[in-house]
């Protein structure tokens, strides 16, 4: 299916949760994976299908093509084609894929799902829930936060109940909305648009950390070097650029001598915001993937956890604009210290 690469990116941020970086992390992986188990801290579960009836006292990453998951867990990560979920979980719950099912099941915190046909049925929800998909359908639920819905159908029962606001974009064809308390999302693209600007959006930042990668290989890990540095200094000079900048363009652009450096300059501004997210994508993900999982650096996975836990983060509401001032102001800070081939 054409939207299915962009759902498959919607991978989880570890950065949402307090997991130590030094915890241990089960590793199961194989084409089938059927476990009735206990794991005492986190547990990685990577198949073709996968059937799990665990009790995980710490994080499940669970990935396959066909998954069933119940159980226990403090928080679950789940990424795949088709998913039917039923465990009881402490915390948060994210889950990603083309068909998501979620089938009397009881999660204590939040909830964010992004798919193409999403069902819950019979399960409580004890905080808020926010879905991005094309078709959604709530039976038997009952949510005791408010429920943010981004989607082409919404089919709504009569027997679910909704505690805080319905929450939905104006675009959405929905039914039995009258005993809620809506709120209407206006928007000027459909969800399929929205889904393949995304894509589009990441194809680009793909294609560019390739680019910068086979040109200038050692970008990346004089990134890794200055990283080691305090997150405040960098935002501070990510600052100092992000306004400075334009004001100095501004000025050199009064002198007609100075109009090519001011648009040169410029050039390279708009071009350093754009690598934000890369760069600071990168870092991330190199940190979950060294760090998290203990294996080697490698450019190209770090790469991809971390643009997919970026934009997961940017997802969530209030949350996502924070994050996104983060980015540029950390990402500029980076992009400054290699560039001027010393620490600040």
């Amino acid at each position: 299916m054409k939207y299915k690469k962009i759902l498959l990116l919607l991978i989880i941020s570890i950065l949402l949760i307090p997991i130590s970086i030094n915890a241990k992390v089960y590793k199961n992986i194989k084409e089938t994976i059927s476990e009735e188990a206990t794991y005492e801290n986190s547990a990685l579960f990577v198949g073709n299908d996968v059937n799990l009836k665990t009790k995980v006292e710490g994080i499940t990453f669970a990935i396959g093509n066909k998954l069933e998951a119940s159980g226990e867990s403090e928080f679950a990560f789940i990424l795949a084609t088709e998913a039917n979920i039923n465990q009881n979980i402490e915390k948060d719950l994210y889950a990603a894929g083309q068909n998501i099912s979620i089938e009397e099941a009881n999660i204590k915190k939040d909830v964010y799902i992004a798919g193409t046909n999403i069902t819950i049925n019979n399960s409580t929800l004890n905080q808020d829930v926010r879905i991005i998909g094309t078709n959604v359908v709530l039976s038997g639920a009952k949510i005791a936060g408010d429920i943010n819905i981004k989607a082409d159908i919404i089919t709504i029962e009569e027997d679910v109940t909704i505690a805080g606001k319905l929450i939905y974009n104006s675009s959405a064809k929905i039914n039995n909305v009258e005993k809620y308390e809506t709120e209407i999302i206006k928007e000027s693209n459909t969800v399929k648009k929205d889904i393949v600007n995304k894509l589009m959006s990441t194809a680009g930042i793909v294609f560019l950390a390739i680019i910068i990668n086979l040109i200038y290989p050692k970008f990346y890990k004089k990134i890794l070097e200055t990283s080691k540095e305090k997150i405040v200094k960098k935002g501070l000079i990510g600052l100092l650029i992000l306004i400075g900048t334009p004001i100095v363009c501004g000025i050199l652009s009064i002198t007609l001598i100075g109009i090519p450096t001011a648009l040169i300059l410029l050039a390279f501004y708009i071009l350093a915001i754009y690598m934000t997210t890369l760069v600071a994508g990168f870092v991330l993900g190199n940190l979950i993937y060294t760090k998290v999982f203990h294996r080697e650096y490698n450019f190209y996975i770090s790469f991809i956890i971390g643009i997919i836990c970026v934009y997961i983060l940017q997802l969530i509401p209030y949350v996502g604009s924070l994050v996104g001032i983060v980015i540029e102001l950390y990402g500029l800070g980076c992009i400054a210290q290699v560039l001027l081939k010393r620490q600040v």
